[in-house]
């Protein structure tokens, strides 16, 4: 981790014996004066100018974090709807769907099997003229 927050740890001294955590001012048994200030920081107007509470500011960064998400979201549906159109214009210039390919082909297929089919009769014919000399 980098920057500040990687620089955060638990003091040794704590890690070694968490009696060593300073609830106390004084030190005397029963003074919380620490351990009651950093409860009041739940509260504590501490970012923005000291208008934002921890979770206002926790709550601005994930709220960030959403509308952000949503734009990108909305981004990515818009485009497709922008390619969808250009693709569809440009079959729509070109005319060619594949529906229509296959239609085309089994036309002309037909076709060229019908022009064989006199070939071979004229063929025949022929074939037929020739044996009559």
């Amino acid at each position: 981790m980098s920057g500040a927050a990687g620089a955060i740890a638990i003091d040794a001294a704590i890690l070694a014996d968490v009696n060593n955590i300073a609830a106390s001012v004084s030190g005397e048994p029963g003074d919380n004066r620490n351990a009651q200030a950093m409860a009041l920081l739940e509260d504590a107007g501490l970012f923005n100018g000291g208008t934002w509470t921890f979770q206002d500011f926790h709550g601005s960064i994930v709220g960030g974090v959403g509308v952000e998400t949503q734009s990108a979201i909305s981004e990515t549906s818009h485009q497709e709807a922008i390619r969808e159109q250009v693709v569809n214009l440009r079959e729509s210039q070109s005319g060619v769907t594949l529906e229509e390919e296959m239609a085309n082909l089994m036309k002309f297929q037909h076709a060229f099997e019908a022009s064989a089919r006199l070939f071979n009769t004229v063929q025949e014919l022929f074939d037929s003229l020739a044996d009559l000399r």
